[in-house]
């Protein structure tokens, strides 16, 4: 092969094992391959995404395989992917459609982890009719798949609302549920003691314009540099949970596996063999 050519096809290589699957962080999930609008009007498959590598789970109003209502009146049914048990006496999600997390997703690339939420509490909260206010809580992140270690196992946060919005934290502070604290971590705060500020993720947080039960949808999403989070490696198990300030819903995704490696071999081959390449015309050049 002459030289051009193969500089040109080294380059190629480069960009192909960079392109790798990513979202665009804006609110909508049809990038994922998730039709909400379609999900609502009642196909169950359109609720589920187009990639192989996704992980998810879609927990939508009150679990069918569940009888009655809660103290509001809300009796409402949805499309679920696992058994939402009851937390006590209560059904999920505890008080109706304003505390439902309905979905959460998860997937990677060599570069950012990404995560998808459809909950019905707008980013500034909620306040109910016994003026009781409720806020979205964090993302949090079991990276080691061990809930027995500090920091309520999660030992990764990332910030979804407010001033500190992005802020990616290592060992956060965290409350748990102000009405069911088992649902807890929610909030994170980064001044613990051994709290570290570890990057920034980008977040969006949009209203969808779409209704479930006459309450408008909001979708969440996240890309999170893979850095921050110690670069995970392909295959390592982690675990994924997400509430509201007072734990009313809950949406957890366990064992969920990251799928590439930083950096990814092909693009270090690649380089090496372009810099031989580079060797190769310089000595020619003598």
């Amino acid at each position: 092969m002459q030289l051009p050519k193969l500089l040109t096809t080294l380059f190629m290589l480069i960009i192909a094992s960079s392109a790798v699957s990513a979202y665009t962080v804006d609110g909508d999930l049809s990038d994922w391959g998730v039709d909400l609008s379609a999900a609502h009007a009642g196909d169950d498959s359109a609720w589920h995404p187009d990639g192989w590598s996704v992980d998810y789970v879609i927990e939508d109003n009150i679990d069918p395989s569940l009888s009655g209502c809660d103290w509001t009146g809300y009796c409402a049914r949805g499309y679920h992917t696992v058994t939402e048990e009851k937390m006590g006496r209560y059904l999920q999600p505890a008080g109706g459609e304003h505390y439902d997390i309905e979905a959460l997703y998860f997937d990677d690339d060599s570069q950012y982890g990404y995560f998808g939420i459809v909950t019905s509490l707008p980013p500034e909260g909620y306040t109910d009719r016994w003026n009781r206010h409720v806020d979205p809580a964090d993302l949090a992140i079991d990276l080691d798949n061990d809930p027995s270690t500090g920091h309520m196992g999660y030992e990764y946060g990332i910030k979804l609302t407010g001033a500190n919005k992005g802020q990616i934290c290592l060992h956060p502070r965290w409350t748990t549920g102000t009405s069911f604290p088992e649902n807890g971590p929610a909030v994170m705060s980064c001044d613990g003691p051994e709290s570290i500020v570890v990057g920034t993720a980008s977040v969006s947080y949009q209203s969808t314009g779409i209704y479930d039960e006459g309450i408008e949808n909001f979708i969440v999403e996240v890309a999170a540099p893979r850095e921050a989070l110690g670069n995970p490696k392909s295959k390592v198990l982690s675990n994924l949970h997400v509430t509201i300030t007072c734990g009313n819903d809950v949406a957890e995704i366990g064992d969920y596996q990251w799928d590439h490696d930083v950096p990814e071999f092909g693009t270090l081959a690649a380089l090496a063999l372009l810099g031989g390449a580079g060797l190769y015309i310089h000595r020619k050049r003598k």
